[in-house]
């Protein structure tokens, strides 16, 4: 499994209880998929929305829609955990797992050296941007992990990326700068436009929305 967000997690407790399959997944990622979906923790999403300059009678819509998606994290699975490096059999090709942080703190990606394929889950995706998102308990500096794993994805020779989200690509390394100069441009843009006691929530609509930006339209966890 790539990373713990629910889209990909979610059924993963049923699918074991139903035929014993394991279920291998980053440690970093299985730590935080055990504290995250507890239902307590929602409260802990709602400080950070407040901190943020969410508006309080915003935020008990959001956090309903979130209890939704918290209980379909149940069961919650056994996990055997996986440290980035190591070699899996998946079908008739082994794979490495790569450790991308930054769409999530321990995301990984599988990578057949042989063919070159590679599994890019929600890591690289074809036509948007991987939402990178701030969450309780989890890296302070999502976006300079998500740099910095596609820094890393230069070293890699890829001759199509199966993403978990829209059809193959094979263009990866031109996927890769594009990214790169996509937050450096967002990240100048609010530079000049962030002030002192300007919130987060106050900088973002008009930003993203109001710009047009491919963001808004990621990947949610």
């Amino acid at each position: 499994m790539t990373h713990y967000h629910p889209d990909h997690y979610g059924a993963a407790g049923w699918l074991q209880e139903l035929c014993g399959a394991p279920v291998y997944m980053n440690a970093t990622e299985a730590s935080l998929a055990a504290r995250m979906w507890r239902e307590e923790n929602i409260e802990l999403v709602a400080g950070m929305f407040l901190e943020n300059g969410m508006p309080a009678e915003i935020v008990p819509t959001i956090l309903a829609d979130m209890a939704v998606m918290w209980s379909r994290t149940r069961p919650q699975p056994r996990v055997t955990p996986l440290y980035g490096g190591e070699v899996v059999r998946l079908g008739s090709r082994d794979y490495r797992v790569l450790l991308t942080p930054g769409h999530s703190d321990g995301h990984i990606c599988f990578y057949d050296e042989e063919s070159g394929l590679l599994l890019s889950g929600d890591h690289l995706l074809p036509h948007i941007c991987s939402n990178i998102s701030l969450w309780p308990m989890s890296h302070p500096d999502p976006l300079d992990n998500f740099l910095a794993s596609l820094a890393e994805n230069h070293r890699l020779r890829v001759s199509m990326a199966l993403p978990a989200h829209g059809e193959c690509f094979t263009n990866v390394q031109e996927r890769v700068t594009e990214l790169e100069a996509h937050h450096q441009e967002r990240l100048e843009l609010l530079r000049r436009t962030a002030s002192r006691g300007t919130s987060v929530y106050q900088v973002s609509p008009g930003r993203f929305s109001a710009t047009g930006c491919p963001c808004t339209r990621c990947v949610l966890p």
